[in-house]
C-alpha cells in the first residue's frame, strides 16, 4: 500500500521499454515495492546512486511510459509501522483513462479523465 505521497523525484539514467534505472537518494532493497509515477513496480538491481525496476509485459500494456523521459515521481510502498501520512493508494492500474479536459483552477488545474 502507498499513501499517495512522493518521497523525491528521481532521474532517470536509461529507460529501454523494459528495464527503467533511476539516480535517487532513496536506497531501497531488492523486491521492494516503489510506486513510479503512480504505478507499482519491483526493484530488480541496485547501483550505489540507485536502482533499476523491470517493466513487465502486463504492465507495458497499462503504463503510460511516455513519461520515463527525465524525471518520475517515487514513492516506497508502506511498512505497518510507518506513519500513515497523506491517504491509502494501492498503485495498481486498474485500466486507461483519456483526458478530455483540463481546466485552470487559481494556481491549479481541474483534470478530467473518462473511464471504462
Amino acid at each position: 500500500m502507498f499513501t499517495g505521497l512522493i518521497r523525491e523525484c528521481a532521474d532517470i539514467v536509461l529507460f529501454d521499454g523494459s528495464n527503467l534505472q533511476l539516480r535517487c537518494n532513496y536506497k531501497p532493497n531488492i523486491g521492494d515495492s516503489i510506486c513510479i509515477n503512480g504505478a507499482c513496480l519491483s526493484v530488480t538491481k541496485l547501483y550505489d546512486d540507485g536502482f533499476l525496476v523491470h517493466i513487465s509485459k502486463e504492465s507495458k500494456k497499462f503504463i503510460s511510459s511516455d513519461t520515463y523521459t527525465n524525471r518520475v515521481h517515487i514513492e516506497p510502498a508502506m511498512r505497518l509501522k510507518d506513519r500513515l501520512d497523506g491517504h491509502i493508494v494501492q498503485g495498481h492500474i486498474d485500466g486507461i483513462g483519456k483526458i478530455y479536459k483540463i481546466e485552470p483552477l487559481g494556481e491549479s488545474l481541474d483534470i478530467y479523465i473518462r473511464v471504462d
